[in-house]
């Protein structure tokens, strides 16, 4: 065939895929089962604008605009729904529901094998049952030696540094957080504040996940689905193998290192299960698993911590007040302990009010609606849709929260001033809820009051510049933090400067 009878074929080609997105952009406005939800037009027709928001880090940003403009329920793609009213969580993701949502969009392991995210719900109640005895409150006493331990080594490392000086928190906590986790999860630290660095596997855990955004997009138009995986960088194929493999390592260390009466850690509840079918793991699900340990006990910690000091950086009255909590509620700095912080309210309140503001992973976990379709928030969802609750939205909608953008820990004391009193408190769940809710929500929690009781008693900060400003930071999953710099100086008893 020659060139010129090429011409035509070619044409016509073009002609039909112009028809054919033609009309499918006309069924997707006009007919699709979800034509009466708002939302754009553009975003009615394609899944390209839903694809850039997640590739150019702005989809919690770009979300809260839309719900902004739209309400409580906003289609953002051709077949997603976001939901930001409190009841969608119980109705996407509560216990006990009849309309069974199925997860959508997760990823596996390099191996093809289930962590507990992606597992279908059978082999998630069996994981789950593996690693609750972990997370139990028990085990959080047990470990509470071991997580002072590398608290007292990050004020330690602050008190160190000269009095006013500039120094990049973030990374600070991010250490910390990394070397506790380490501990719990593979009975050794990672080195991180010892040597003022990232240790080198836990510098893949940030391109990895940026990495699973690519993975999500891909995800969007099927067909193609493993066409565009191929065409990811192969650095970061590279670094995801390694992350992977570097996993898997660890795990195998751990397990060759068996029972340790001298500590407890994540594996020894787990490997009491090992080689029970019904209540314990394979070893490739443990390799599975440990990069979802590492990643949600220590990069959600470190960020809403983050958030947190910022937040109070920028508001000395919230500041001032649990300041004021700290030192009345602990004589010295060493007797703060999980069983005192536990009980300051002011505390809690802030930090609940920090991870409102500023939520670690900003998007939400995603579902399908079942056969036969779901009743969501009162609005009836048709079988297939792809829905979720997007939690920074949810949290800045003035339907939920008086003031919602305000940084107003006392919204959350019991009862909260007058002001406060038709919040949507429910509409707030920063570790999910139903069966597939955070395992380690107690564990985070305690950490994080830990960790913050000890820096308001010990030391004073400013903002030493605005580059960590919240609005500027693109997400991939989890947020791009830049340097927290803060100007940091160590307290007395009083609360005084010490000079």
């Amino acid at each position: 065939m020659n060139w010129p009878s090429q011409v035509p074929l070619g044409a016509a080609a073009a002609l039909l895929l112009v028809l054919f997105l033609s009309l499918r952009a006309v069924y997707r406005l006009l007919l699709h089962p979800l034509r009466k939800f708002p939302g754009t037009t553009s975003r009615a027709v394609s899944h390209i604008p839903h694809a850039r928001s997640i590739l150019h880090g702005h989809l919690p940003q770009d979300l809260t605009s839309l719900h902004a403009k739209y309400g409580d329920v906003v289609r953002i793609s051709p077949d997603m729904l976001s939901f930001t009213a409190p009841e969608a969580w119980n109705d996407i993701y509560g216990h006990g529901t009849k309309q069974r949502f199925q997860k959508w969009g997760m990823t596996r392991s390099h191996a093809g094998v289930d962590h507990i995210l992606s597992a279908n719900d059978a082999d998630h109640a069996r994981q789950r049952r593996s690693i609750n005895h972990a997370f139990s409150e028990k085990a959080l006493r047990a470990q509470e030696g071991l997580v002072m331990a590398y608290i007292n080594k990050l004020t330690r490392a602050l008190e160190t540094q000269p009095a006013g000086a500039v120094v990049d928190v973030k990374s600070w906590l991010e250490w910390t957080a990394f070397d506790i986790i380490g501990e719990l999860a593979f009975g050794e630290p990672f080195g991180c504040l010892a040597d003022a660095q990232y240790h080198p596997w836990v510098a893949l855990l940030f391109p990895f996940i940026k990495a699973l955004s690519f993975f999500g997009v891909a995800r969007l138009y099927k067909p193609f689905t493993p066409l565009l995986i191929a065409l990811m960088p192969k650095t970061a194929i590279k670094q995801r193998t390694q992350h992977i493999a570097l996993s898997a390592a660890k795990v195998h260390a751990r397990i060759a290192a068996g029972e340790r009466p001298d500590r407890s850690d994540f594996w020894t509840y787990i490997l009491r299960h090992n080689g029970d079918e019904k209540k314990g793991m394979s070893v490739a699900e443990m390799e599975s698993n440990a990069s979802i340990f590492i990643t949600g006990g220590s990069e959600t910690v470190a960020t809403a911590l983050c958030g947190i000091l910022y937040l109070l950086a920028k508001n000395p009255g919230a500041m001032r007040a649990l300041r004021d909590e700290v030192t009345a509620a602990f004589a010295s700095k060493d007797d703060i302990d999980m069983i005192g912080v536990a009980g300051l309210k002011v505390l809690h309140a802030t930090i609940c009010e920090g991870m409102r503001i500023y939520p670690p992973v900003p998007a939400g976990l995603q579902r399908v609606a079942p056969a036969g379709g779901a009743v969501v928030a009162g609005r009836f969802v048709p079988e297939g849709t792809i829905v979720n609750v997007s939690q920074q939205p949810a949290y800045h909608s003035a339907a939920n929260f008086f003031r919602p953008d305000a940084f107003l820990p006392e919204r959350w004391l019991s009862p909260p001033p007058p002001a406060f009193a038709n919040d949507r408190r429910d509409a707030f769940q920063p570790f999910s809820t139903g069966p597939r809710n955070c395992v380690g929500k107690n564990l985070a929690l305690a950490e994080m009051k830990l960790v913050l009781a000890r820096l308001v008693w010990q030391f004073g900060w400013e903002l030493a510049d605005d580059g960590f400003a919240l609005a500027k930071q693109k997400v991939f999953i989890m947020r791009e933090k830049p340097a927290l710099n803060l100007r940091l100086w160590s307290l007395a008893a009083d609360g005084a400067a010490v000079e």
